[in-house]
């Protein structure tokens, strides 16, 4: 069995949520036909570089439903504004993303607040510069109050899954950060 079947086969088995990347970027095809055939948020990071033209193209050949955001890819906010819109305006989920080697800047915190991400991923809690981001979701919650929850974290630098699907409610930030996953409403 190819790459796809076994992932498909993960997929059935487990309460998968997202897989990020899970060909090559060069992959394009693969990534058509895998995103067609499972029930889960295909998530373009590499694929799509936060490049407003490729994600143009992902929506109308349908290659991924979801997007990592990295400013750092694009190389400006107006761009990587306008790749948030692109995404959804597609009915695609987007996931701010800080980038390998961060520093403690919490920018990436305010601006996945700021666009309405839904989500951070910045990595497990166990150094500095992801417990900034963190502590600033944290903050963000405390001015805005829990009724305006900032975006849950994926504290998994691979993807996130889940103890069953759509069984887990999301109330306050502290107790989304406890878990990790993708936001559910219950």
């Amino acid at each position: 069995a190819g790459l796809s079947e076994l992932y498909e086969s993960v997929v059935d088995k487990f309460p998968i949520a997202f897989l990020e990347d899970p060909f090559g970027e060069e992959d394009w095809n693969a990534f058509v036909s895998f995103t067609a055939r499972v029930n889960i948020e295909v998530v373009g990071d590499d694929l799509l570089c936060t490049n407003p033209e490729i994600i143009s193209a992902a929506i109308k050949d349908k290659a991924v439903n979801s997007l990592l955001l990295k400013p750092n890819q694009i190389g400006t906010l107006t761009e990587a504004i306008e790749a948030v819109r692109l995404a959804k305006s597609a009915g695609w989920a987007v996931m701010a993303s800080h980038r390998s080697g961060e520093t403690t800047d919490d920018f990436i915190a305010e601006m996945s607040v700021g666009l309405a991400t839904g989500r951070l991923k910045s990595g497990a809690t166990c150094r500095g510069e992801r417990l900034a981001k963190y502590n600033q979701l944290l903050r963000i919650e405390e001015e805005l109050g829990s009724a305006n929850t900032p975006p849950t974290v994926c504290a998994s630098g691979a993807g996130a899954m889940r103890p069953a699907r759509g069984v887990i409610s999301h109330g306050t930030m502290r107790e989304s950060c406890m878990w990790g996953g993708p936001p559910t409403r219950g």
